[in-house]
């Protein structure tokens, strides 16, 4: 069975994502460099979780994009509920007035790849 393009969709917007958390993570890199030094030790602890986060994030996501074609069910489970976290942490961090475009961006990117993990995405990862 070939992939439906709702699956095929959701697969792109992954990959799309894998790149734009990637280079948030590298840029993010790049300035805490010169940033480390005015920050305080706990703060410094909170900026390297992030980057582990993110870099664990995204190499998750990756894996998902990559085994897709293998149509296990857990396969879709596990972007609905990666992209249910993403989409959640991006509302909490709007809301909390810290957000900004991009927590947007990620939240529209959450709720399509959502959207298109039913109906005939349901069917091509259960048969």
């Amino acid at each position: 069975m070939a992939m439906p393009g709702a699956v095929v969709a959701a697969r792109v917007i992954l990959w799309i994502k894998v790149a734009l958390v990637t280079f948030a993570l590298l840029a993010l890199w790049a300035l805490s460099d010169d940033v480390r030094e005015e920050l305080t030790p706990a703060e410094n602890r909170a900026l390297t979780l992030l980057l582990v986060w993110m870099l664990v994030y995204a190499c998750a996501i990756a894996y998902l994009a990559v085994r897709m074609g293998g149509r296990r069910r857990w396969i879709r489970i596990a972007v609905i509920v990666a992209e249910s976290l993403s989409g959640v942490s991006g509302v909490i961090t709007l809301v909390s007035g810290n957000g900004n475009l991009g927590h947007v961006v990620a939240i529209g990117l959450a709720v399509t790849v959502i959207a298109c993990m039913s109906g005939e995405a349901k069917y091509y990862f259960t048969h």
